[in-house]
């Protein structure tokens, strides 16, 4: 099992960039100081002592001591962003709350088009209950429903169609 001590010995972790470096040469390809970790599935991993590990877990155990007890959200949204204030421990439900999720065609989500009345339809699931809130032939008005009832039910794990926002409230 890692420890803290032994991630120390072997990585540096720069909380205000989000990056980690290599202080010792774990192989002959690799060099001290040189950048630590892959991209694979749009997440950083990093091997350590043949395991391979989220480089956000490793960020969250560096800087506390402990293993986060849930997943790790990326505040943000950027899976590649693990700058130490943009990580979160949270549960699998409340990360759910703040994904892109599916947009049901429309780009937008909590948005989709009902053929048959020629309109928007704002929707959203809480608690696994699907609840229509209102349907509209404004894209925007229905986009802008959404996101206030996700606001009401998911607080600060709300997602936004508009990235600026996301940006904006969380500052």
């Amino acid at each position: 099992m890692l420890t803290q001590d032994r991630l120390k010995e072997l990585l540096h972790y720069d909380p205000e960039m989000g990056v980690w470096t290599w202080l010792v040469r774990p192989n002959r390809r690799i060099r001290i100081g040189s950048k630590a970790g892959s991209l694979v599935k749009g997440y950083f991993n990093i091997g350590v002592d043949g395991e391979v590990y989220a480089a956000s877990r490793l960020a969250v155990f560096y800087m506390t001591g402990n293993w986060p007890s849930h997943g790790i959200d990326h505040w943000d949204g950027v899976t590649t962003n693990d700058r130490f204030g943009n990580l979160r421990d949270i549960t699998q439900q409340r990360n759910l709350h703040n994904r892109c999720g599916k947009k049901l065609g429309s780009g937008v989500k909590g948005v989709s088009w009902v053929k048959r009345d020629k309109e928007w339809l704002a929707q959203i699931c809480v608690n696994g209950t699907r609840v229509r809130l209102l349907q509209t032939p404004d894209k925007e008005e229905a986009r802008d429903w959404y996101e206030a009832f996700a606001d009401l039910a998911y607080g600060i794990y709300a997602y936004h169609n508009r990235p600026s926002i996301i940006q904006e409230i969380r500052k």
